[in-house]
């Protein structure tokens, strides 16, 4: 068993670098605890989808996608939708790129710069929301923005 006494960098004294990578550590799972109920949302709605997450090309990157196309799947039936999230700690802001791919034709990037305060939390909460219902609705074929009707009798 190792017996640790002290940890390095860890106490009052931490470097910079420390600090700041603390920081970005703390924004991004703030970000990905309000993309989480999302993204599991999506899964339970659209059942091909999994969940993902994963470090790639300088960021974060947290979505679903269905699986690879096999030899003996229709031709494009590929979906995705991705979330790209870079941080700086020092500025206490995210940038957020949407990327996603319906019947394996990829969609236009979209992108959030916002910082991450109360109100700006607000906006990513919004902003993703309606990335991932746009993503639904195209996966669904409805053109993008058409307002989804409730299920509820007698609802209009």
């Amino acid at each position: 068993m190792i017996d640790v006494h002290e940890s390095p960098g860890l106490g009052p004294g931490m470097s910079p670098a420390g600090t700041r990578l603390l920081a970005a550590i703390a924004l991004q799972e703030r970000v990905a605890a309000a993309l989480e109920p999302l993204l599991a949302e999506l899964v339970r709605s659209i059942p091909r989808l999994r969940a993902w997450r994963r470090f790639s090309s300088g960021a974060w990157v947290m979505g679903v996608r269905t699986a690879a196309e096999t030899a003996g799947d229709p031709v494009g039936r590929f979906a995705r939708l991705d979330f790209e999230l870079r941080t700086d700690a020092v500025a206490g802001s995210v940038e957020l790129t949407s990327r996603s791919t319906v019947r394996s034709r990829d969609r236009a990037a979209q992108v959030l710069a916002v910082r991450l305060d109360d109100l700006g939390e607000a906006e990513l909460r919004r902003w993703s929301e309606r990335e991932a219902l746009d993503f639904a609705a195209a996966y669904w074929g409805r053109p993008a923005g058409q307002d989804f009707v409730p299920a509820e009798t007698g609802a209009s």
